[in-house]
Protein backbone atom coordinates (compact mmCIF):
# COMPACT_ATOMS: atom_id res chain seq x y z
CA UNK A 1 0.00 0.00 0.00
CA UNK A 2 1.38 3.32 -0.44
CA UNK A 3 -0.15 6.95 0.07
CA UNK A 4 -2.92 8.44 2.18
CA UNK A 5 -3.20 12.04 2.95
CA UNK A 6 -5.76 14.69 4.38
CA UNK A 7 -6.40 18.45 5.16
CA UNK A 8 -8.06 19.07 7.96
CA UNK A 9 -9.87 22.44 7.29
CA UNK A 10 -12.53 24.54 9.45
CA UNK A 11 -16.11 22.47 9.63
CA UNK A 12 -14.97 20.29 7.09
CA UNK A 13 -11.68 17.27 6.89
CA UNK A 14 -10.56 15.41 3.33
CA UNK A 15 -8.67 12.72 3.38
CA UNK A 16 -7.65 10.94 -0.22
CA UNK A 17 -6.11 7.38 -0.91
CA UNK A 18 -4.39 5.65 -3.68
CA UNK A 19 -5.88 2.42 -4.89
CA UNK A 20 -2.42 1.05 -5.51
CA UNK A 21 -1.53 -2.15 -3.80
CA UNK A 22 1.70 -4.31 -4.26
CA UNK A 23 2.12 -7.74 -3.21
CA UNK A 24 4.72 -10.44 -3.40
CA UNK A 25 3.37 -13.69 -3.69
CA UNK A 26 4.39 -17.15 -2.41
CA UNK A 27 6.84 -17.74 -5.24
CA UNK A 28 8.30 -14.27 -5.29
CA UNK A 29 6.50 -12.87 -8.41
CA UNK A 30 5.45 -9.18 -7.57
CA UNK A 31 1.99 -8.39 -7.89
CA UNK A 32 0.17 -5.05 -8.46
CA UNK A 33 -3.50 -3.49 -8.31
CA UNK A 34 -5.35 -0.76 -8.65
CA UNK A 35 -8.42 -1.12 -7.47
CA UNK A 36 -7.69 -1.48 -4.10
CA UNK A 37 -10.38 0.20 -1.40
CA UNK A 38 -8.45 1.93 1.58
CA UNK A 39 -10.44 4.02 3.30
CA UNK A 40 -13.42 2.66 5.32
CA UNK A 41 -16.89 4.59 6.34
CA UNK A 42 -17.94 3.92 9.76
CA UNK A 43 -21.15 6.20 9.59
CA UNK A 44 -22.22 9.45 11.04
CA UNK A 45 -18.83 11.16 9.63
CA UNK A 46 -15.99 9.29 10.80
CA UNK A 47 -13.58 7.99 8.39
CA UNK A 48 -10.78 6.35 8.23
CA UNK A 49 -7.39 5.82 5.80
CA UNK A 50 -4.97 3.16 5.89
CA UNK A 51 -1.22 2.88 4.50
CA UNK A 52 1.24 0.21 5.07
CA UNK A 53 1.13 -3.28 5.63
CA UNK A 54 -2.48 -4.20 3.36
CA UNK A 55 -3.01 -7.49 5.95
CA UNK A 56 -2.15 -5.46 8.88
CA UNK A 57 -4.56 -2.80 8.31
CA UNK A 58 -7.14 -4.71 7.22
CA UNK A 59 -7.05 -7.04 10.48
CA UNK A 60 -7.05 -3.39 12.10
CA UNK A 61 -10.08 -2.05 10.16
CA UNK A 62 -12.27 -5.29 10.19
CA UNK A 63 -11.68 -5.41 14.14
CA UNK A 64 -12.58 -1.72 14.63
CA UNK A 65 -15.66 -1.70 12.36
CA UNK A 66 -16.97 -4.64 14.61
CA UNK A 67 -16.04 -3.64 17.57
CA UNK A 68 -18.33 0.04 16.93
CA UNK A 69 -21.18 -1.43 14.79
CA UNK A 70 -23.19 -0.18 12.05
CA UNK A 71 -23.82 3.69 13.26
CA UNK A 72 -21.57 4.45 16.01
CA UNK A 73 -20.88 8.54 16.10
CA UNK A 74 -17.17 9.74 15.76
CA UNK A 75 -16.31 10.05 18.94
CA UNK A 76 -17.16 6.31 19.40
CA UNK A 77 -14.62 5.17 16.63
CA UNK A 78 -12.04 7.47 17.82
CA UNK A 79 -12.07 6.15 21.42
CA UNK A 80 -11.61 2.52 20.21
CA UNK A 81 -8.53 4.01 18.25
CA UNK A 82 -6.98 5.54 21.07
CA UNK A 83 -7.70 3.03 23.42
CA UNK A 84 -7.50 -0.85 21.74
CA UNK A 85 -5.61 -0.37 18.73
CA UNK A 86 -2.23 -1.96 20.47
CA UNK A 87 -4.61 -4.97 21.85
CA UNK A 88 -5.76 -5.67 17.83
CA UNK A 89 -2.10 -5.14 16.99
CA UNK A 90 -1.27 -7.48 19.32
CA UNK A 91 -3.97 -10.29 18.50
CA UNK A 92 -2.64 -9.86 14.68
CA UNK A 93 0.47 -10.74 15.68
CA UNK A 94 -0.54 -13.83 17.41
CA UNK A 95 -2.51 -15.19 14.67
CA UNK A 96 -0.15 -14.09 11.90
CA UNK A 97 3.28 -14.55 13.53
CA UNK A 98 4.21 -11.27 11.46
CA UNK A 99 5.98 -8.32 12.74
CA UNK A 100 5.10 -5.26 10.38
CA UNK A 101 3.56 -1.84 10.45
CA UNK A 102 1.01 0.14 9.31
CA UNK A 103 -0.55 3.67 9.55
CA UNK A 104 -4.37 4.66 9.80
CA UNK A 105 -5.65 8.07 9.43
CA UNK A 106 -9.16 8.78 10.79
CA UNK A 107 -11.40 11.80 10.45
CA UNK A 108 -14.94 13.52 11.69
CA UNK A 109 -16.29 15.66 13.88
CA UNK A 110 -16.59 16.38 17.75
CA UNK A 111 -19.90 17.37 18.33
CA UNK A 112 -19.29 18.66 21.77
CA UNK A 113 -16.87 21.23 20.86
CA UNK A 114 -16.70 23.81 18.46
CA UNK A 115 -14.19 24.70 16.22
CA UNK A 116 -12.15 27.12 16.13
CA UNK A 117 -9.62 28.82 13.47
CA UNK A 118 -6.63 31.59 13.98
CA UNK A 119 -8.04 34.29 13.10
CA UNK A 120 -4.70 36.26 12.24
CA UNK A 121 -3.68 33.29 9.91
CA UNK A 122 -7.67 33.42 8.23
CA UNK A 123 -7.20 37.55 8.24
CA UNK A 124 -3.79 37.25 6.17
CA UNK A 125 -5.40 34.81 3.36
CA UNK A 126 -8.55 37.22 3.09
CA UNK A 127 -6.40 40.36 2.42
CA UNK A 128 -4.08 38.27 0.12
CA UNK A 129 -3.93 38.76 -3.51
CA UNK A 130 -7.12 38.02 -5.46
CA UNK A 131 -6.78 34.21 -6.79
CA UNK A 132 -6.78 34.40 -10.33
CA UNK A 133 -7.79 31.77 -12.73
CA UNK A 134 -5.75 29.95 -15.08
CA UNK A 135 -6.00 32.28 -17.95
CA UNK A 136 -4.95 35.07 -15.58
CA UNK A 137 -8.41 36.72 -15.02
CA UNK A 138 -10.01 37.07 -11.32
CA UNK A 139 -12.95 35.02 -10.29
CA UNK A 140 -15.80 35.31 -8.00
CA UNK A 141 -14.95 33.66 -4.54
CA UNK A 142 -17.48 31.98 -2.61
CA UNK A 143 -16.97 33.12 1.11
CA UNK A 144 -18.43 30.98 3.69
CA UNK A 145 -20.84 32.86 5.65
CA UNK A 146 -20.30 30.79 8.89
CA UNK A 147 -16.63 31.94 8.59
CA UNK A 148 -17.37 35.88 8.25
CA UNK A 149 -20.03 36.06 10.66
CA UNK A 150 -17.34 34.33 13.13
CA UNK A 151 -14.34 36.52 12.21
CA UNK A 152 -17.12 39.70 12.28
CA UNK A 153 -17.92 39.27 16.13
CA UNK A 154 -14.50 38.58 16.71
CA UNK A 155 -13.83 41.66 15.21
CA UNK A 156 -16.70 43.45 17.49
CA UNK A 157 -15.54 42.16 20.54
CA UNK A 158 -12.11 42.79 20.11
CA UNK A 159 -12.64 46.70 19.45
CA UNK A 160 -14.91 47.00 22.09
CA UNK A 161 -12.11 45.77 24.83
CA UNK A 162 -9.54 48.00 22.74
CA UNK A 163 -7.61 44.96 21.42
CA UNK A 164 -6.70 43.44 17.75
CA UNK A 165 -7.67 40.26 16.38
CA UNK A 166 -3.94 38.67 15.30
CA UNK A 167 -1.91 36.19 14.61
CA UNK A 168 -3.05 33.29 17.96
CA UNK A 169 -6.10 35.18 18.32
CA UNK A 170 -8.60 31.94 18.09
CA UNK A 171 -12.38 32.63 16.46
CA UNK A 172 -15.18 30.06 17.64
CA UNK A 173 -17.47 29.30 14.83
CA UNK A 174 -20.92 27.82 15.24
CA UNK A 175 -19.73 24.27 13.80
CA UNK A 176 -18.37 21.14 15.72
CA UNK A 177 -14.92 20.83 15.93
CA UNK A 178 -13.20 18.92 13.18
CA UNK A 179 -10.24 16.38 13.83
CA UNK A 180 -8.18 14.83 11.46
CA UNK A 181 -5.49 12.23 13.98
CA UNK A 182 -2.96 9.62 11.95
CA UNK A 183 -1.91 6.57 13.79
CA UNK A 184 1.27 4.91 12.47
CA UNK A 185 1.25 1.58 14.55
CA UNK A 186 4.40 -1.07 14.50
CA UNK A 187 4.65 -4.38 15.75
CA UNK A 188 8.18 -5.00 17.19
CA UNK A 189 10.22 -7.59 18.78
CA UNK A 190 9.69 -5.77 21.92
CA UNK A 191 6.09 -4.93 21.52
CA UNK A 192 3.59 -2.51 19.83
CA UNK A 193 4.61 0.91 19.18
CA UNK A 194 2.18 3.18 18.40
CA UNK A 195 2.70 6.96 17.18
CA UNK A 196 -0.39 9.72 17.08
CA UNK A 197 -0.02 13.13 15.20
CA UNK A 198 -3.28 15.32 15.23
CA UNK A 199 -3.59 17.98 12.49
CA UNK A 200 -4.43 21.78 13.22
CA UNK A 201 -6.73 23.69 11.20
CA UNK A 202 -4.53 24.74 8.62
CA UNK A 203 -2.29 21.20 8.32
CA UNK A 204 -2.04 18.42 6.07
CA UNK A 205 -1.00 14.87 7.30
CA UNK A 206 0.16 12.15 4.82
CA UNK A 207 1.68 9.00 5.15
CA UNK A 208 3.76 6.03 2.28
CA UNK A 209 5.48 9.16 0.68
CA UNK A 210 8.98 8.07 1.88
CA UNK A 211 9.24 11.13 4.27
CA UNK A 212 10.08 11.70 7.20
CA UNK A 213 7.50 14.80 7.93
CA UNK A 214 3.94 13.66 8.22
CA UNK A 215 2.47 17.00 9.14
CA UNK A 216 2.73 20.53 7.51
CA UNK A 217 1.44 23.72 7.45
CA UNK A 218 -0.91 24.49 4.20
CA UNK A 219 0.42 28.12 2.19
CA UNK A 220 -1.71 30.67 2.14
CA UNK A 221 -3.06 30.38 -1.60
CA UNK A 222 -4.23 27.05 -0.79
CA UNK A 223 -5.69 28.15 2.19
CA UNK A 224 -7.61 30.55 -0.42
CA UNK A 225 -8.98 27.89 -2.24
CA UNK A 226 -10.16 25.82 0.64
CA UNK A 227 -12.29 28.50 2.72
CA UNK A 228 -12.90 31.19 -0.49
CA UNK A 229 -13.40 28.84 -3.52
CA UNK A 230 -14.27 29.61 -6.75
CA UNK A 231 -17.90 29.81 -7.45
CA UNK A 232 -19.81 28.45 -9.98
CA UNK A 233 -23.10 30.37 -11.58
CA UNK A 234 -25.21 31.85 -9.19
CA UNK A 235 -27.99 29.71 -7.29
CA UNK A 236 -31.25 31.38 -8.50
CA UNK A 237 -32.83 30.15 -5.71
CA UNK A 238 -31.29 32.75 -2.99
CA UNK A 239 -29.07 34.65 -5.94
CA UNK A 240 -25.81 33.34 -3.78
CA UNK A 241 -22.56 31.64 -5.58
CA UNK A 242 -21.91 28.22 -4.79
CA UNK A 243 -18.52 26.67 -4.38
CA UNK A 244 -16.90 24.33 -6.83
CA UNK A 245 -15.61 20.99 -5.46
CA UNK A 246 -12.70 20.77 -3.77
CA UNK A 247 -12.02 17.35 -4.65
CA UNK A 248 -9.35 17.88 -7.28
CA UNK A 249 -8.16 21.44 -5.85
CA UNK A 250 -7.06 19.29 -2.59
CA UNK A 251 -5.53 16.12 -4.17
CA UNK A 252 -4.13 18.39 -6.74
CA UNK A 253 -2.09 20.32 -3.82
CA UNK A 254 -1.36 16.96 -1.65
CA UNK A 255 -0.03 16.31 -5.13
CA UNK A 256 2.81 18.87 -5.24
CA UNK A 257 3.97 17.81 -1.97
CA UNK A 258 5.43 14.91 -3.48
CA UNK A 259 8.02 14.42 -5.90
CA UNK A 260 5.93 14.13 -9.23
CA UNK A 261 8.00 11.32 -10.39
CA UNK A 262 7.00 9.67 -7.47
CA UNK A 263 3.03 10.55 -7.24
CA UNK A 264 2.47 9.09 -10.70
CA UNK A 265 3.15 5.83 -9.57
CA UNK A 266 0.25 5.91 -7.18
CA UNK A 267 -2.28 5.00 -9.81
CA UNK A 268 -5.48 6.17 -8.83
CA UNK A 269 -7.01 7.40 -5.67
CA UNK A 270 -10.04 8.29 -4.00
CA UNK A 271 -11.03 10.92 -2.08
CA UNK A 272 -13.96 11.26 0.83
CA UNK A 273 -14.83 14.85 2.36
CA UNK A 274 -16.57 15.36 5.52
Amino acid sequence: MTLIAGIRGIGKCFIAADSRETRTLPDGTIEHRDDVRKWMNYGKGAVSACAGDANLAAFLTTQIASTVGETPTYMEVKQVFDERLEEFAIEFNKKTGRYCSCTMMLTGFNMAEKDTFDGGRLGEVMAGEIVNSPDGTPFQQYIDKDIIHAMHYALTKAEAMGTQVGLGTAVLTSRPKSELTGYKIGIRHDGVVIDIDEADNYQALFYGADSATNRIDLPNDMLSRIYFPQTTTTDRMNDEPRPLPLTHTCVGYLATIFNPVWFAKIGQYEMFEC
